[in-house]
């Protein structure tokens, strides 16, 4: 008589390889349960950071044009004056990223049901715990080779490989090739290995470009400030960015983010820019055409040197791993309708991008953008969820 179960005993032997991924990773995570807790808790206020929505008025998105020069008029939906003051309405990091889930691996008992984990987000839980356990080191290193003596290509290569990587579920982590001083080894001598290749995306008949790091299915763009006498039309760096904070290169960054949405067709699809001080999360989403804008938020520790903010660490790793941990765009959200009008604005073009972009072969030039400032989100607007 056939065996209706199948074979019995490769089910229970891979039950019991679960629970042991589960209990080692339960352990890893519990040494820094309280440290994991407290930013949990303040990534669940609107005194970290929080996402608003941003409507694109006006850009140049229908035609053949690079990143770096990139131009969108737009405004937050916190600062239209069409927008009554009432429902200016702000997204805090739990309508977006599972934290429950977080805080329910945290507080786990014996009540609690393992398989609501899926192995990658234990093994995300995993990476976040050993860069936890080893982050003295790389404070250490950081300390011994101040990040201000890095160039660009510099900053990328050491920001991908002893934080970006150790954060990530992928270790499919690629560094922009335009960089005229481009590394094939971390910079700071540990002599890790940097794959180099092309980020290229878009298509050429619209937006198009480089980003400076690919991991996995994210978008990294980095920011290295140099001193006004390394700045002049020959730079030796294929960085688009303008020199400065995040806010002076805004309209790169949300063209750089619609359209690595559109290559990804994944959804909710963040592009992360990281300085060598702060670090902003746009996300943007095709089928809802919903364009979000974090606040800023500081890398380190206010007077305390290089030393990691581990509520930005959390942010950041939940971002990174966002296929493990978004939970896409809410019906809340969708029924709130602040669009970004992409679709509208470019109108002729939006076949392209809905069915024409690619990754590889659209690199791109350099650009100079405006300044602007992000307004304090801090208790001043109502939680669109709440």
């Amino acid at each position: 008589m056939a065996d209706l179960g199948g074979a019995g005993e490769p089910p229970n032997k891979k039950i019991r390889i679960e629970r042991t991924l589960f209990n080692r990773v339960r352990t890893l995570v519990n040494s820094h349960k309280n440290v994991l807790s407290n930013a949990i808790k303040k990534l669940s206020t609107d005194q970290w950071v929080t996402f608003c929505f941003v409507r694109i008025l006006n850009c140049n998105g229908a035609y053949p044009c690079s990143f770096s020069r990139a131009w969108c008029e737009t405004i937050r939906n916190i600062q239209d004056p069409t927008v009554d003051e009432c429902e200016r309405f702000i997204v805090k990091f739990p309508s977006i990223f599972n934290i429950a889930l977080v805080k329910q691996f945290l507080d786990f008992s014996d009540e609690t049901d393992d398989s609501t984990f899926s192995d990658n987000q234990l093994t995300a839980l995993q990476r976040l715990a050993v860069f936890l356990d080893t982050l003295h080191e790389t404070n250490t290193i950081m300390e011994k080779q101040p990040i201000k003596s890095f160039k660009e290509s510099g900053w990328a290569a050491f920001l991908g490989t002893h934080v970006l990587s150790k954060l990530a579920v992928s270790n499919q982590m690629t560094i922009d090739c335009g960089y005229t001083d481009k590394t094939t080894t971390c910079p700071c001598g540990c002599m890790t290995p940097i794959h180099v290749g092309d980020n290229s995306m878009g298509h050429e008949a619209v937006w198009h470009g480089s980003v400076d790091i690919l991991l996995g299915p994210v978008a990294i763009v980095s920011s290295c400030p140099e001193t006004l006498s390394e700045v002049d039309e020959e730079r030796s760096s294929a960085f688009e960015m303008k020199i400065g904070e995040i806010e002076e290169s805004r309209n790169q960054v949300i063209a750089e983010t619609i359209v690595f949405s559109f290559t990804q067709k994944s959804g909710l699809v963040p592009t992360i820019c990281v300085t060598r001080d702060n670090m902003k999360i746009l996300m943007y989403d095709p089928e809802f055409d919903l364009l979000y804008e974090s606040s800023e938020i500081q890398l380190f520790e206010p007077l305390e040197g290089l030393k990691f903010n581990l509520t930005t660490v959390v942010a950041l790793w939940l971002a990174i791993n966002y296929s493990h941990f978004c939970t896409g765009v809410k019906p809340s959200h969708e029924k709130f309708g602040y669009t970004a009008d992409f679709k509208r604005i470019v109108e002729k073009a939006f076949p392209i991008y809905n069915e024409g972009m690619k990754m590889g072969g659209c690199k791109h030039v350099k650009s100079t953008i405006g300044k602007y400032k992000a307004p304090e989100n801090i208790g001043k607007f109502p939680s669109l969820d709440d």
